[in-house]
């Protein structure tokens, strides 16, 4: 799941940055904790000294810094990428099509043409559908490029999105054979998310149990029985010899080096 979030400078009580552009790279596994302890305290962000620096305060200040990850994703800008539809549906209306899906597998797919948007959810013979006609609902907005697209996505990433997709008016679908759904969001308070959500399959547990099974089977044999036993002997290169170790007290032990045996 990749995500892209731009909130204005009216979200923030005060605002200020010394560039036109700046741009850096953070472990968000890190700030999840954080986040999750603020509450009511009010929340200071400074960017210096190549590194994110958090203060929160009630009362007294709580301060955090995190540096910068040193290089840059090698990945492809997913903003990028060539949709050619873009639908445009009630952020009630789409709540309701996940929910509704969700009850049926883990997977979800998304079709439009010039008169519908189709949507359906299928696992081992059980099938969800439901499409959205664009002249009955007129909040229904559509972009097409060629005469149909197509898109499909993980439900599970959806369901969590599901407390900021209530927050939002409508949201963007943008769709694109064999590419991942993307999702436009325009939050309320003035900010804007952007996610784009896997459209990789989902593999069961019970057919990756019969691939492992079809790999074992067409794996060679092999029997450990008729393999050779060996054994490695090592003797000291010099003759023998004495010395003597000593601990605490005055008494002293010899200890003479011998042959070693690895088995």
């Amino acid at each position: 799941c990749y995500i892209d979030i731009n909130l204005s400078p009216s979200l923030f009580d005060g605002y200020k940055i010394n560039s036109k552009t700046f741009s850096f790279g953070v472990d968000l596994g890190k700030i999840g904790p954080i986040i999750r302890n603020i509450g009511n305290k009010d929340l200071f962000l400074e960017i210096a000294d190549n590194s994110l620096q958090i203060k929160l305060v009630n009362g007294w200040a709580t301060n955090y810094k995190l540096n910068w990850m040193e290089e840059d994703s090698d990945l492809p800008d997913p903003l990028k990428q060539n949709y050619t539809a873009k639908v445009t549906i009630p952020s009630t209306d789409f709540l309701n099509i996940i929910k509704d899906a969700s009850t049926v597998s883990r997977e979800i797919e998304f079709e439009v043409d010039k008169k519908e948007l189709r949507v359906s959810a299928t696992k081992q013979g059980f099938t969800y559908s439901t499409k959205l006609e664009f002249k009955k609902r007129l909040q229904n907005k559509i972009e097409l490029k060629g005469n149909s697209a197509k898109s499909s996505a993980i439900l599970d990433y959806l369901r969590t999105l599901s407390e900021i997709i209530i927050k939002c008016k409508e949201v963007e679908l943008n769709l694109g054979d064999n590419l991942p759904l993307r999702l436009d969001l325009k939050y309320r308070g003035g900010g804007t998310f952007t996610f784009i959500i896997s459209n990789k399959q989902i593999t069961t547990s019970r057919t990756a149990k019969e691939n492992r099974k079809d790999r074992l089977e067409s794996s060679p044999k092999t029997s450990t029985s008729s393999m050779p036993q060996i054994t490695v002997t090592k003797f000291p290169d010099k003759p023998r010899q004495s010395f003597s170790v000593f601990g605490g007290t005055s008494m002293s032990a010899p200890i003479t080096a011998g042959s070693a045996a690895l088995l």
